[in-house]
């Protein structure tokens, strides 16, 4: 009799876990982060899921830049966990995994770059992040943002996408 009942809790718990599941309801929150370019920039969004080496989302000069076998990255974002690419019609983006607590992201700044002041911020969102450390070497600058949590908009709420609801970066 005892048998019986564990199984038909274990069962019941198993049902309520896919009724859950299929409504949206336990699903992995991200947000759909892209880099808002001006002027010539060409933008490049990796599938990347972890930005140890190269940005998830790396910002040139202009797409000869890109294309050169040399040619160097203005901005790179890493962030510490995505989900590398996603798109909406023909826009792109980095899927910024919200799941893991608190989200990372560390921009790294070429200042031989045309487009590099040292008065340019970063914004999110239309408003400025403030760094939380920054690395001020000869040739590049690094900012690392320790907790975008709350900054980032969550665009999969329920388990829908909502092509609103997406996070802009800009440096300006």
């Amino acid at each position: 009799m005892l048998m019986k009942k564990n199984i038909l809790s274990v069962f019941a718990l198993i049902l309520f876990a896919a009724i859950l599941t299929s409504c949206g309801l336990i699903v992995t929150p991200v947000a759909y982060t892209r880099f808002d370019a001006t002027g010539t920039q060409y933008v490049y969004y990796s599938s990347d899921e972890y930005g140890l080496t190269e940005g998830q989302i790396e910002v040139y000069k202009d797409e000869n830049e890109f294309k050169d076998e040399y040619g160097i990255a203005d901005l790179e974002f890493h962030f510490h966990d995505c989900y590398g690419r996603g798109e909406f019609g023909d826009t792109y983006y980095t899927v910024v995994s919200l799941k893991n607590r608190p989200v990372f992201l560390t921009v790294y700044l070429w200042k031989g770059s045309p487009n590099y002041s040292a008065e340019k911020q970063i914004f999110l969102n239309g408003e400025a992040l403030v760094p939380d450390s920054v690395n001020d070497l000869d040739e590049t600058k690094a900012l690392h943002f320790d907790n975008l949590e709350g900054k980032l908009i969550r665009t999969n709420n329920f388990g829908q996408l909502d092509e609103e609801a997406v996070n802009v970066i800009e440096y300006r």
